[in-house]
């Protein structure tokens, strides 16, 4: 079995803690959840099957944190990467009822996106059970914001990134990377909430300008 750098871990376990709440205390215990999801997921993931470790164990890691947080009924926030998940995976589910002429399966949606059936089904979970208690999110990913028909790929949106001034490029990567809010990120740069506002416009109206430049 290989093994796991935990020391590498623990900047994603302390920022996936942060995107349940701000209490200090608080994210010392949900860091000890996400350890205890990084040991469950080594046990259970399945290094033959030549996938990534890094989304999988997201996946329990996250998931210790929800339930000790759902366990306690705190209020809490949504990571950003499921809610895209989540976006993506009813999206190939419209697509896929047009092909099939029935709604898919969550196998078969797994199946067209190339990801664990797992993981599909408690994104599922988790989303239904947020959005039983009339969680408001904005679930918009970066693209979506800069690009209204095209795909585009991860390098191709650093490209973009790259060419962004500094303040604007630091406050999308807090925001769409990080999961970070605006009144979090005005905190963190020590700037006005309407400042991360700003620069946050100013950088996708820049990034919409300079996506014709990338060839398709």
């Amino acid at each position: 079995m290989d093994s796991v750098d935990y020391k590498k871990l623990d900047g994603l376990i302390y920022k996936m803690a942060r995107t349940f709440t701000n209490d200090v205390n608080l994210i010392e215990d949900l860091y000890q959840q996400g350890m205890l999801g990084v040991l469950k997921a080594q046990k259970n993931f399945n290094y033959n099957q030549g996938t990534d470790f890094l989304p999988y164990v997201k996946m329990y890691i996250y998931g210790e944190m929800y339930d000790y947080f759902n366990n306690a009924n705190k209020t809490f926030k949504t990571s950003k990467e499921i809610i895209k998940l989540y976006t993506i995976i009813n999206k190939t589910s419209d697509l896929l009822s047009q092909e099939l002429k029935r709604k898919p399966s969550l196998y078969e949606i797994a199946s067209y996106l190339k990801l664990p059936y797992e993981q599909i089904e408690y994104t599922m979970k988790i989303m239904q059970s947020t959005l039983s208690i009339n969680y408001d999110y904005d679930d918009k990913s970066l693209e979506d914001y800069i690009s209204y028909n095209d795909s585009y790929t991860n390098v191709e949106i650093n490209e973009l990134m790259n060419d962004l001034p500094n303040s604007e490029k630091q406050i999308i990567e807090y925001k769409y990377y990080e999961g970070y809010n605006q009144e979090e990120i005005a905190k963190i740069m020590n700037i006005s909430q309407s400042s991360v506002s700003r620069y946050e416009q100013n950088g996708i109206s820049r990034m919409r300008k300079n996506i014709n430049s990338i060839s398709k």
